[in-house]
């Protein structure tokens, strides 16, 4: 038995079922205490960890592999400075994981939806140090459009994607997760028509950036042919918009 997890065991957190529960993980968990996690098969349902830059990936793995079938909350945060992983989660499925949080430094695509059937909330979001990644992130991108051989989400209902998406990005996001109810992300006006004209389901929607404009809200724009006016407008059926980084709020 490592000296962590026997101190572990002696203040009674052989009972834990949350690890560092909190927003999100402030401090990097040490390999060592890893190991210990795996050492005291602790009936875990919420695991919170920040991995930090240097990742032993077969250590953590491991640690995944061994509470992949009872998981329900699964946060995962590392810094700007990390090189996101390009087999993670590692084949590894996760019946009843319903809330996954990683930052855009932990995957190198978005395939790893496929091992998560049951996700009902997934948010991407920037290191907690708010500074940009080392590398350009582009995980929407890299994954493929279709999935043959996995079932998806379905289910999903909270969807949050705080870096730079283009409007290829969108369309993949709206065909993977075609239930989506709340949705945090950024738009331009193209996508954000999209988002209103396809996916049918959104109630709340909250645009990040500065790329939607009246235009993209109102769906109008003045085009003169021959002398007549043409407009084209969006129908809107989300609950609660919002516009971030501008001074306007509409709901």
């Amino acid at each position: 038995m490592s000296f962590i997890s026997g101190i572990f065991k002696v203040i009674g957190f052989i009972r834990f079922s949350h690890f560092n529960y909190r927003d999100y993980a402030t401090t990097r968990v040490p390999s060592n205490a890893l190991s210990a996690l795996m050492e005291l098969k602790l009936p875990l349902t919420h695991l919170n960890i920040d991995i930090g830059v240097n990742c032993n990936e077969s250590l953590l793995s491991q640690l995944l592999e061994q509470y992949s079938k009872v998981l329900i909350r699964l946060t995962i945060y590392r810094g700007p400075l990390g090189v996101p992983m390009v087999n993670f989660p590692f084949d590894i499925n996760f019946p009843k994981l319903e809330r996954l949080e990683i930052t855009e430094t932990v995957s190198d695509t978005f395939s790893l939806i496929q091992y998560m059937p049951n996700l009902r909330q997934l948010s991407v979001c920037e290191p907690p140090e708010v500074e940009p990644p080392l590398l350009p992130t582009d995980m929407i991108f890299k994954t493929s459009y279709d999935f043959p051989n996995a079932s998806l989400p379905v289910n999903l209902h909270t969807l949050h994607v705080d870096y730079d998406c283009s409007y290829g990005d969108v369309r993949k996001l709206v065909h993977w997760f075609p239930n989506v109810k709340s949705v945090r992300i950024h738009l331009d006006n193209e996508s954000f028509r999209t988002v209103c004209g396809e996916w049918k389901n959104v109630e709340e929607l909250d645009i990040l950036g500065d790329k939607v404009n009246d235009e993209g809200i109102t769906g109008l724009k003045l085009k003169t042919e021959n002398g007549v006016d043409i407009r084209i407008q969006n129908p809107l059926n989300i609950t609660t918009l919002k516009r971030k980084g501008q001074a306007n709020m509409l709901y």
